[in-house]
């Protein structure tokens, strides 16, 4: 519908004023309207705690009977956020806003409703791509969460963009 408006849109300058403003406008047109849909979607995928998630690395079954044993009630502490789509002005402060509402509000403040975690994962292999404000937001929101809460944030299958934010998964945290 938001297309057929802008056709008739650009139709009628191209019309009245001209072919060169009609492609103006038509340019114009297609990145507010690339905004408006964009601020639409949800980046968010999924989340889930890391009792969920299991690691990519190949290990023995020993090893991996070992390895429960050990972080059982460590991956309690960890939540996993995937995020979709592209990071950018228009939509980060709602990824921002829904990150923080999976989270208590400080270290002191314990929620009934709200498990305590310790670490944040960002899962980025399904994210195409963020802008400089996205990659801002996403830095001001892991140096307020350590200073507030404790939680560190941690990358995985992070974009170039990314990587000089979020340095990636530990070894401990595969």
């Amino acid at each position: 519908n938001l297309e057929y408006l802008c056709m008739l849109l650009v139709g009628l300058v191209v019309s009245l004023f001209g072919f060169v403003q009609g492609i103006g406008m038509g340019v114009l047109l297609a990145c507010v309207t690339f905004v408006i849909e964009s601020g639409r979607q949800t980046n968010i995928r999924s989340v889930f705690t890391g009792d969920f998630a299991r690691s990519d690395t190949e290990w023995s079954v020993q090893q991996r009977q070992k390895l429960d044993l050990a972080i059982s009630e460590g991956r309690l502490k960890i939540l996993i956020v995937a995020l979709q789509g592209h990071l950018f002005f228009g939509n980060i402060q709602t990824v921002v806003d829904r990150i923080q509402s999976y989270l208590p509000a400080s270290d002191t403040l314990k929620s009934k409703t709200k498990r305590r975690f310790t670490y944040l994962v960002l899962d980025c292999s399904f994210l195409a791509g963020a802008d400089i404000n996205a990659i801002s937001s996403l830095s001001k929101l892991s140096s307020s969460l350590k200073r507030r809460t404790g939680i560190s944030i941690h990358g995985r299958q992070l974009n170039e963009e990314c990587i000089t934010v979020f340095a990636g998964l530990s070894d401990s945290l595969q």
